[in-house]
């Protein structure tokens, strides 16, 4: 990726030499996708806004939809979900004075995204079926399966497992197809997932560990810390309580390096598993309320895994403890930063 970055940054430096501002927009942008792929968030973010201002300038409603999605995407990535609402609103409506159907889609698909992550699922079925159907209408085939695989996600979400499986089935069929990894790994993972809640681990374990070897193929940490994760809940449950805490410690460490907050905080509930399993109540009870602060602090709602396992180890958690013990640690993990709530995941 060094080197691809290399030949990016000559082309932006030739298009400045020659004065082609619009050339230069677009280096900017595609150093900005690359950036975002290594999870270097602070460089894309300036990539992407350099890029929309030399867009604003010439005039270019089309590439400044582009940022302003582009950006959307990348508030998402860090859990400000109404910032990204924001820029994913403002390409929809350049997209729309513009008479792009394709660029309609993209932006209502982001916008069933947010919707998802805050928990408005009938909002996110909204948005995602528009989409779907216009990229129907336009035979675009990528598109389609990325949103018959979203839509696996909702009802997946509302308890509905055998036609979650069938939405991704038919979307890793059309990724093979298509020859996009990055989709086959999402399906397989979510397959994997599926597999999970219906206590078939063994399955569930060779989905996450199929999708994992593309992440690492491709370089795609966000996937890879999920597939992670997902691999030490399946250890759990098998027993091998060692592996769990590493596949668990692996996925925070990459997602504390790329900035993913939601991720973070869904791992947290994991790594507090653990430590009920050792008997370490406080540290758990401490655990658990320092990642519900910080997804209410965003405005979003756990996974819906992590958000059953956090329930049902509260419940547990408190026949444990007493009510006051359990009201002494609540307030502290209420109070710890999600940097405090990580050095104490990992301290275990």
């Amino acid at each position: 990726m060094n080197r691809l970055r290399n030949i990016m940054e000559k082309a932006l430096h030739s298009k400045k030499e020659i004065g082609d501002k619009n050339g230069m927009a677009d280096s900017l942008q595609s150093l900005g996708n690359l950036s975002v792929d290594q999870g270097d968030y602070e460089k894309a973010q300036k990539y992407f806004e350099e890029s929309f201002a030399i867009k604003k300038e010439i005039g270019d409603k089309k590439g400044m939809a582009s940022n302003m999605n582009s950006l959307g995407c990348l508030s998402s990535f860090q859990g400000d979900y109404e910032q990204a609402k924001k820029y994913h609103e403002e390409s929809l409506a350049y997209n729309k004075d513009i008479g792009s159907k394709m660029g309609v889609a993209i932006s209502m698909g982001n916008l069933g995204m947010i919707a998802f992550n805050q928990g408005e699922y009938e909002q996110a079925k909204k948005y995602y079926e528009e989409s779907l159907a216009i990229r129907k209408e336009l035979g675009n085939r990528k598109g389609m399966a990325d949103y018959m695989h979203n839509l696996g996600g909702i009802v997946y979400t509302q308890g509905d497992y055998e036609q979650a499986k069938k939405y991704f089935e038919d979307s890793l069929a059309v990724r093979k197809e298509i020859g996009d990894r990055i989709g086959m790994a999402d399906s397989l993972n979510n397959l994997g997932g599926v597999m999970y809640t219906q206590g078939d681990y063994e399955q569930a374990k060779s989905y996450f560990e199929e999708s994992l070897a593309i992440r690492k193929e491709i370089g795609d940490k966000r996937g890879m810390a999920d597939s992670l994760n997902n691999l030490g809940s399946v250890a759990r449950h098998s027993g091998d309580h060692e592996q769990a805490k590493n596949y668990h410690e692996e996925s925070l460490a990459i997602k504390n390096e790329i900035g993913d907050k939601p991720g973070v905080a869904n791992t947290l509930i994991y790594l507090a598993l653990l430590f009920e399993l050792n008997k370490k109540y406080f540290n758990a009870v401490k655990l658990l309320y320092a990642a519900e602060h910080t997804v209410k602090s965003m405005g979003i709602v756990f996974d819906i895994n992590a958000e059953k396992e956090k329930n049902e180890l509260t419940a547990r958690l408190n026949e444990l403890l007493s009510d006051g013990e359990f009201a002494k640690y609540r307030e502290e993990g209420e109070k710890m930063t999600i940097e405090e709530a990580c050095q104490l995941a990992m301290s275990s």
